[in-house]
């Protein structure tokens, strides 16, 4: 994660205003007030100490994955994607029994054996018009080597959406 600092220069006396990227803010009994969206409870935090306010986004990192095994990892985690390199055997993902609605998945292939996500119970899949047979049944998977694939859960633990698709995707 890449850090932005903005230094405050001031003279031995509390500064009066602090400019930001827009508007001006005025301490108030020498106090300076720095609010994050919803508090804090969105992945944002500050902490401070000296001089520096450093604030904090959580997860607006994605990790990626190497996949080089037909079955790992099992399952997978929100806001990570998965590059999958086996060659041999068809590499296996199995969406979380857990998801909030906005988080993200994606796929990446490489391996020329290719990948598939399969669902729990209870789950689909929609590609468009098209939606993957509710449950341990359906599933999507790659049909070339670089295909890709970006889910993104739409509502809570059950319906994900391909958000966006490289190459033809089978749907079960």
């Amino acid at each position: 994660m890449s850090q932005i600092y903005k230094s405050i220069s001031s003279t031995p006396s509390v500064p009066t205003s602090f400019v930001t990227d827009s508007g001006t803010a005025v301490p108030v009994a020498n106090i300076l007030n720095v609010v994050t969206p919803g508090g804090g409870t969105q992945g944002i935090s500050t902490s401070g100490s000296g001089n520096t306010i450093l604030i904090t986004v959580a997860g607006a990192a994605f990790t990626w994955n190497i996949v080089t095994s037909a079955t790992n990892p099992n399952p997978m985690t929100k806001e990570n994607g998965y590059i999958t390199t086996d060659n041999a055997s068809l590499v296996t993902l199995t969406l979380p029994v857990l998801a909030a609605a906005g988080d993200t998945f994606r796929i990446l292939g490489q391996g020329s054996a290719g990948w598939q996500v399969l669902q729990r119970a209870g789950q689909s899949i929609h590609l468009q018009s098209l939606t993957t047979t509710p449950g341990i049944t359906g599933s999507i998977s790659s049909t070339d080597r670089y295909d890709t694939v970006e889910l993104i859960c739409i509502i809570a633990n059950t319906e994900f959406t391909c958000a966006t698709v490289t190459g033809n995707l089978t749907i079960v």
